[in-house]
């Protein structure tokens, strides 16, 4: 490879690009592929892409390259809050593309803890060409690719060039990412709500609203639920007290198993169930906020047993209804078999069937469930 070569250079460039849409969905970047593909056009090199929301604290942190494991699992757990070349590019501008030896090197920090314990401890990490692009309100991608001092004369022009031709078209594709990944996102939440048989809030962990169905809205016209400044509220003291709870919970990591809540308002007897979403991100920037879906449904305490209560909200058939009342009343699998006339194949097809429409994988979930069903009715 001849680094001085302009056009060569400059297909380096083009395949950085070109492999940003290498083997994903359309509208997703494939940030792994395009740093794979620049530090193997660099022998010797390793590269690290952050990848950040300009406010919060989601980001993506991906490495490539001649570097151990164990040092890019130290810097992410410590030397990165320590290392000193942030504090110099913070104060650039959106594009800027710095060589190290010319702007800012490695050895002015020296005695450091940064230089020190980490960027030393490395055969080729004193040297670097990187790349910043920023925008305002949305993202930081910073892109420095890392190599041995021995390599600047023959890597530092030729990274730089290349980072000054791909800039302008990575800032087209990032915001082509984040028009997909808000498209997909109110497409898989609209599809929620759509889909659903009762009312239904999507929310995220401070109980802010993105969308809701007809049913949901009724609940509202009703003073059932209300959204003040954006954010769901329940008008029943236990029951709002309950989902902040959940809430709180889930944004401090604390499991919790209590996701349904039985209350009665207005004469009305409602269930609450709170369920994560867990959709998939198709971005590494961009919509990394988890959401949960509010079911409520009416549900009259008063008139069915538990097991019915359990089945009307699942939409169980009564075959499903009968093994339901057997199992998670501790019943075997052969004992259900025995009492319906079936055979235990039949039983298990029937089991399968009840355990994914509650969510639930053993006989003692279902039991639980059953359990949560017949608890406190506030």
């Amino acid at each position: 490879m001849n680094y001085r070569d302009q056009n060569q250079l400059d297909k380096i460039s083009e395949e950085f690009c070109r492999h940003l849409t290498a083997d994903t969905d359309a509208g997703a970047l494939n940030w792994q592929a395009s740093l794979d593909l620049l530090v193997a056009s660099f022998p010797g090199s390793f590269g690290v892409l952050l990848l950040k929301k300009s406010y919060g604290d989601d980001m993506a942190l991906l490495w490539s390259g001649d570097i151990d494991p164990s040092a890019t699992t130290s810097y992410s757990k410590h030397y990165a809050s320590v290392n000193p070349w942030v504090d110099v590019w913070e104060g650039l501008p959106s594009g800027s593309v710095r060589i190290s030896e010319l702007h800012s090197p490695a050895r002015q920090f020296r005695g450091t803890e940064f230089y020190e314990d980490w960027l030393r401890t490395l055969p080729n990490g004193e040297a670097a060409v990187g790349m910043k692009l920023y925008g305002s309100d949305d993202f930081l991608l910073h892109l420095p690719i890392h190599f041995d001092l021995k390599q600047c004369d023959a890597f530092n022009s030729a990274l730089a060039r290349v980072f000054a031709r791909a800039r302008s078209r990575l800032m087209e594709a990032i915001h082509a990412e984040k028009q997909y990944a808000q498209a997909y996102k109110h497409g898989s939440l609209d599809w929620v709500c759509r889909s659903s048989h009762t009312p239904v809030f999507v929310l995220d962990l401070h109980s802010k609203v993105y969308d809701f169905n007809a049913s949901a809205r009724r609940l509202i016209d009703e003073s059932i639920l209300s959204i003040q400044k954006g954010k769901l509220s329940i008008n029943h003291r236990a029951a709002n007290g309950w989902m902040a709870t959940r809430l709180f919970d889930l944004r401090m990591g604390i499991c919790n198993d209590s996701w349904r809540f039985l209350f009665q308002i207005k004469q009305r007897d409602l269930l609450l169930e709170l369920v994560d979403l867990n959709f998939s991100s198709v971005s590494k920037i961009f919509e990394h906020h988890r959401y949960f879906a509010l079911r409520i449904a009416d549900i009259p305490f008063d008139k069915i047993t538990d097991f019915e209560l359990v089945a009307q909200y699942y939409h169980l058939t009564p075959a499903e209804r009968r093994t339901l009342r057997i199992i998670a009343s501790g019943g075997s699998v052969q004992e259900c078999a025995r009492q319906l006339g079936n055979t235990e194949n039949t039983v298990r097809s029937t089991l399968k069937t009840i355990f994914d429409k509650t969510g639930t994988s053993r006989q003692g979930e279902l039991v639980a469930l059953c359990h949560q069903f017949s608890g406190n009715r506030i």
